[in-house]
């Protein structure tokens, strides 16, 4: 609900980190008293978006009775597992919507996150502990500005060390130094940013084989991923790789990084199996990865 600049920035993330198991595409409904040109302003920044994930676009309010019925109706199927979002930047009107939402959609089935700028009096009424109710408030200045999340420290430990066996490997290769080699702090901030959505999808990938994070870097030793799994997780990672191609402003064709085009934005069963491998790669690597990153946390 509501697509402005924090209901788009969460449709974004979710597309890039929205790939799982079973690989469906994600699907996300939009509901915006200006849906139409809220659409026609995220595809002018994401002209790919439509090769990424489903959006379907609901002009309307968003207390409106229908409105609250279709989504309703969206959140019963079987089929789907859901969560609703709301993403307007006033507290009391958030509120006022969530509690709508949760009147309609079942609570123990659907969560509800609510955005709240203010840690206030709201932010008590969201929290689970307190409400029973399956709601979670988010985008608190608090939590936004803290330390951890302004020096982005956590998520980049993982994304370091991505990178890090990613440069031991080409060396190992026999590989020339190029702009994807450079050490870290040297690396440009686009490439840095693709090594922090592969990590930033750890977590999913993990979810797949039953983890959290945590619990997976607390067992013994460093895990490997079991073999039939790994097919599995390098589906789920190619498909994570091409949507942040797409959303990068990549296209399909001859290889050509100054023109962004490659010739791999193809589902996983198109890929040749030497570059199906650099997947699979990826995924035995994690509890490695995992493990080092929390030993320096």
């Amino acid at each position: 609900f509501g697509l402005g600049q924090m209901g788009e920035s969460l449709l974004i993330q979710a597309a890039k980190i929205g790939h799982v198991a079973n690989g469906k595409r994600l699907a996300v409904t939009v509901v915006d008293h200006s849906a139409e040109a809220r659409r026609r302003g995220l595809y002018v920044r994401y002209p790919q978006l439509d090769k990424v994930c489903d959006i379907e676009f609901v002009q309307a309010e968003c207390d409106d009775s229908l409105t609250l019925r279709r989504i309703a109706e969206i959140a019963q199927d079987p089929a789907e597992i859901c969560s609703v979002a709301i993403c307007f930047d006033n507290d009391s009107r958030n509120a006022q919507y969530a509690l709508s939402v949760r009147r309609h959609v079942d609570r123990d089935s659907v969560p509800v996150f609510v955005r709240i700028n203010q840690d206030s009096g709201l932010a008590a009424l969201f929290s689970p502990s307190t409400n029973g109710q399956n709601m979670y408030c988010f985008g608190s200045m608090r939590s936004s500005c803290s330390w951890e999340m302004v020096e982005g420290d956590g998520l980049d430990k993982l994304a370091r060390l991505i990178h890090e066996d990613y440069v031991a490997k080409q060396r190992e290769r026999g590989g020339q130094k190029s702009p994807s080699t450079e050490d870290w702090d040297r690396l440009s901030p686009e490439l840095r940013d693709s090594n922090r959505q592969q990590a930033d999808h750890i977590p999913v990938k993990l979810r797949a084989l039953g983890y959290r994070l945590r619990t997976f870097a607390d067992l013994a030793g460093s895990p490997e991923i079991p073999d039939e799994q790994v097919e599995t997780l390098a589906r789920m990672e190619h498909a994570r790789w091409n949507a942040e191609r797409f959303l990068a402003g990549w296209t399909l064709g001859e290889k050509d990084v100054g023109r962004r085009q490659s010739p791999y934005l193809v589902p996983y069963d198109e890929l040749p199996d030497a570059i199906k491998e650099y997947d699979r790669s990826a995924v035995r690597n994690i509890p490695r990865l995992v493990v080092a990153g929390m030993q320096q946390s």
